[in-house]
């Protein structure tokens, strides 16, 4: 069986969709799903199902729909089982079933690699984003775990879609690049690494003038919000305007065999479900400095 919530909630058994019932059994398998191999408390699944005020029968409720859980899951032939502890329900199942978990795993790997070599990690964020199907658990968005994993998932997204850029940047690849981190850059307004990323790879695609402009663009962006672009965004205007010869392209890298993502796949795939990074992320993710009055 395979485990989706990079997209729709699914799990596929022989390629074939299987019927998962209502929202909240949904909702219990999305939460299994997302901590597992750690337990969660019949109080957990009943606080995330209905909040505050529970009916009466809301125990009762979740052992039946971890009892359709189960039920589901053997009528699939699947591996995974849902075991009772005394800490809660547990989801035992293989990572590599659960495309979240590759999709971790494939980013972490990517990121390890990338500084000694960009083309394996091409490679790795290239497969990791080609297992996204959609919005994160959207159909059950109206929990707010829900909204609160695929935030999460949307955040790791971005980073591997930026890590992607840089892969190809590193190998040469400034033009093939430009797509994908134009629609990151439009997705994530005040998020600095992409507009640095747009920077260097217009710049090293010949636009010089439009490097610049993507500039102004984001300091007219971080304007409206009383920020100044950080120091690293700062130094590349300059870098620019210099042509220095420390942002020059290095020399192409012949594609590596493997998966490799299309120059079109970007954050205007779907809409994303996080919002904006804030300035000042320990990750530098949004490093933009707030404007003294």
């Amino acid at each position: 069986m395979e485990f989706r919530t990079l997209g729709p909630l699914e799990v596929a058994a022989g390629g074939e969709a299987v019927a998962l019932g209502g929202a909240q059994q949904r909702a219990v398998l999305a939460l299994l799903l997302i901590g597992a191999p750690a337990p969660v408390s019949p109080d957990r699944l009943i606080d995330e199902l209905w909040g505050e005020r529970p009916p009466a029968t809301a125990p009762h409720a979740v052992q039946v729909y971890v009892s359709g859980i189960r039920r589901l899951l053997r009528a699939g032939g699947s591996e995974a089982v849902v075991r009772s502890s005394p800490s809660g329900y547990v989801l035992v199942v293989d990572p590599e079933r659960v495309d979240a978990r590759r999709f971790e795993r494939l980013v972490g790997e990517a990121q390890r690699v990338l500084a000694d070599d960009p083309a394996r990690a091409r490679e790795l964020f290239g497969a990791a984003l080609g297992l996204w199907l959609g919005p994160p658990l959207a159909e059950i968005s109206q929990f707010e775990f829900a909204r609160r994993e695929a935030d999460r998932l949307e955040e790791l997204r971005a980073v591997a879609l930026e890590g992607l850029v840089e892969a190809q940047l590193a190998c040469g690849e400034h033009t093939e690049a430009i797509a994908a981190i134009t629609s990151l850059v439009a997705a994530n307004p005040l998020r600095e690494k992409p507009r640095r990323l747009l920077m260097l790879a217009l710049y090293r695609s010949g636009r010089h003038a439009e490097a610049l402009a993507a500039y102004r663009d984001a300091r007219a962006a971080l304007d409206e919000i009383g920020l100044h672009p950080g120091r690293e965004l700062r130094q590349l205007e300059q870098a620019i305007l210099r042509h220095d010869a420390s942002i020059a392209a290095p020399p192409a890298t012949s594609a590596a065999g493997g998966v490799g993502v299309e120059p079109s796949l970007g954050v205007d795939d779907f809409a994303p479900a996080g919002a904006v990074a804030e300035a000042g992320r320990p990750d530098g993710s949004a490093s933009a400095e707030r404007r003294k009055w």
